[in-house]
Order: structure tokens, then sequence, then C-alpha cells
């Protein structure tokens, strides 16, 4: 099968997953190696420090949130080693959380 015929069918199923009912854990180390249909229907993303710019920038600017707001979330969830932002990115408003415990935002 080519290459191209195997990315397409791999963004068809991320594209319609939840009309199969479907539900898809994906792991990678380079945020801006995943294709942009796999980033976009993401309901939930687990972001882990990364000192390469590029990275950072793709993983800020994919979603519509406030590129102040992110910096904030990300450099308070990120500080500690092993710590990670995780962010439900499904609903109205972004959901933050440090880890897996919510950030309260006020």
């Amino acid at each position: 099968m080519p290459r191209s015929t195997a990315n397409s069918r791999i963004n068809d199923l991320y594209t319609n997953h939840r009309h199969l009912k479907a539900s898809i854990i994906t792991t990678s180390q380079v945020y801006n190696k995943l294709s942009t249909a796999i980033r976009r229907n993401a309901d939930m993303l687990s972001l882990f420090r990364t000192e390469n710019a590029q990275e950072y920038d793709g993983m800020s600017g994919d979603w519509a949130i406030d590129p102040k707001l992110f910096q904030s979330v990300w450099d308070y969830s990120t500080l500690e080693p092993n710590s990670f932002l995780h962010i439900q990115v499904c609903g109205p408003r972004p959901i933050f959380f440090k880890k897996f415990n919510r950030i309260i935002m006020e």
C-alpha cells in the first residue's frame, strides 16, 4: 500500500472515529510530526516540556487559546521534572490540568 494511501486512511480514522464509537489514544515524541487531522481531532492533550521552539509554537498555535494564558499554564504545569500540561480541548473552553489535577482559573 502506498504511504500516502496509508496516511489518508489513518487521517480518515481520526476524522470519523466518533461515528464509529471508537476512542483513539496516540503517543508521539514529536508533536509537529502528527498530521494536522490527528492534532485537530484530539479531545485531550498531555504535553510535556520541550526546549524546541518550533514544537512549542506548534503546540501553542494549534488551539484557540490566548498565547499569554497558554504560556502561563505551560510554565506552571511543566516547571517540575516529569510534570506535564493536560488540556481538555472539547467543549466551549479548554480546561487545563497540571498532571491530572485541574487548574482553577480565576
